[in-house]
């Protein structure tokens, strides 16, 4: 077993060699000194699998599409981990030969592709060995997340581990921190597809109960708003916690420390980590086999449950238009409107509600084909997965799930990152402890009454540009 250490990557000359077959013809393999990386061993069996693939799958036969949700193929085991099976496909091969990649604005980065992959061929390697250490066992989630929120992350874990001294938690992540009810993404997607005719998870409401996936680390390419990449090299934006999301980390534990204080403490935190490094965090999110199809579906562009005829229509609205977020959402919306108020779409609403009965956007029987032979997938670049947060699954770190995380913060940084955390959460214990029961009682209330306050602002402001877009767009 070869041992990547923090910062280091050690990677062997035959996943050299699939790297830049599958990539982009690597010639330089820039090794970051400074990375930081939750998920660091780089297993023999994986460079086996690996070089296997690489001469085999060019030549193995062609097979012909089937619908998603059929019966599984039969194999006794996968051929492909799943970033490794997104890589066999000829479209992406191609479309991550010529990556375009934009800021915020709209500014074009100046760095050439081969930039915008090798300088992070250690997190690749630590990625795609997890994916290869836990394939039998579970599938994996890709998700790029404003590196800010390590902050929220990082004193829920250590407030958890305060409350619960007996537990060890090495390879999970807290990526939600209010109490959300417990429900099955098949009945998640029929609620919504009954109402809706999809589902649009730019709506607040719904982005809080779903974390929107990729299958593959590379899942998206190509397509800006949609490539889990992207989102790992680029800011989409910094959007810091607020007193909202603090009020929601210390109501899980009981705490009284001050919501608007603690927002500041934490902001100074996050402006540390954020400031030291352009990239941001990447989530490897793996949830048992045995629990997926209750805990994910199958998506297409804002969450819509994936199914061929629906996305050919809003395919076709997009057309040749670049996939910008002002060109897919309309396309989606408007045909989830007319699948509930046009008669003749009528008929592929209800074949849309009798496919999620018949359990068709599970992510299992998708996977027996992803995992095989991924080239007989049409458009399975862009198939993405969202994943429904649950208190007993997601949110469970009995429950089997596993979420990683990588990021490139220099090691100084991130060390002293630690010790301010560690300094304001210890401060968070001693002042709850010495509180009296009246002044802990007084202060909640105070917290509650400014949660209140904070809430009613942002749905204010919500609601104002709702209606700032519906002007825009009369003009």
């Amino acid at each position: 077993m070869i041992c990547l250490k923090k910062g280091e990557m050690v990677m062997s000359q035959s996943i050299k060699s699939w790297l830049q077959q599958s990539f982009i013809g690597l010639c330089a393999f820039l090794l970051l000194g400074f990375g930081w990386v939750e998920g660091k061993q780089l297993s023999p069996a994986l460079t086996q699998a690996l070089q296997q693939a690489q001469t085999e799958g060019a030549t193995r036969p062609s097979v012909q599409p089937r619908n998603i949700g059929a019966p599984a193929i039969a194999a006794e085991a996968d051929e492909f981990v799943q970033t490794e099976a997104h890589l066999q496909v000829g479209e992406v091969k191609e479309k991550l030969s010529h990556i375009d990649l934009y800021y915020e604005g709209g500014k074009k980065d100046p760095r050439s592709s081969n930039e915008l992959v090798t300088p992070y061929l250690n997190i690749i390697a630590a990625a795609i060995n997890k994916e290869e250490e836990l394939k039998n066992s579970h599938y994996a989630f890709y998700n790029g997340t404003g590196t800010e929120w390590r902050v929220t992350q990082d004193l829920y874990k250590q407030l958890y581990a305060y409350r619960n001294p007996s537990k060890v938690i090495t390879d999970f992540t807290f990526v939600r921190f209010s109490d959300v009810p417990s429900m099955h993404a098949q009945d998640f997607l029929r609620e919504n597809v009954a109402e809706w005719a999809g589902v649009n998870d730019n709506i607040q409401e719904v982005r809080d109960v779903l974390i929107s996936t990729n299958l593959s680390l590379f899942g998206g390419v190509g397509t800006q708003g949609e490539c889990t990449w992207n989102y790992f090299l680029t800011a989409k934006s910094h959007r810091y916690p607020t007193a909202l999301h603090f009020h929601q980390v210390l109501e899980a534990f009981d705490m009284s420390y001050d919501i608007e204080l603690l927002a500041k403490e934490a902001q100074t935190l996050a402006e540390m980590i954020s400031d030291a490094t352009k990239e941001q965090m990447l989530l490897q999110i793996f949830i048992p086999q045995n629990k997926v199809d209750d805990t994910a579906y199958l998506s297409w562009i804002l969450g819509v449950p994936y199914y061929p005829k629906s996305v050919a229509l809003m395919e076709k609205r997009i057309g040749r238009q670049e996939r910008t977020g002002a060109v897919t959402g309309p396309a989606v919306k408007e045909v989830m409107k007319k699948m509930r108020k046009d008669p003749a779409y009528k008929a592929l609403h209800e074949e849309l509600k009798e496919a999620v009965e018949n359990g068709d956007f599970g992510i299992r029987a998708f996977m027996d084909e992803y995992r095989n032979v991924p080239w007989s997938i049409k458009n399975v670049n862009d198939i993405q997965a969202r994943i429904l947060v649950t208190k007993d699954i997601v949110l469970n770190p009995d429950s089997g799930v596993k979420i990683f995380r990588y990021f490139t913060t220099p090691r100084d940084i991130q060390e002293a990152y630690l010790r301010k955390l560690d300094a304001l959460v210890k401060k968070i214990i001693a002042q709850e402890n010495s509180k009296t029961p009246q002044q802990k009682v007084a202060d909640q209330a105070r917290n509650e009454k400014i949660y209140t306050k904070l809430h009613q602002e942002e749905i204010a402001a919500r609601e104002a540009e709702k209606v700032s877009k519906k002007a825009a767009k009369k003009k």
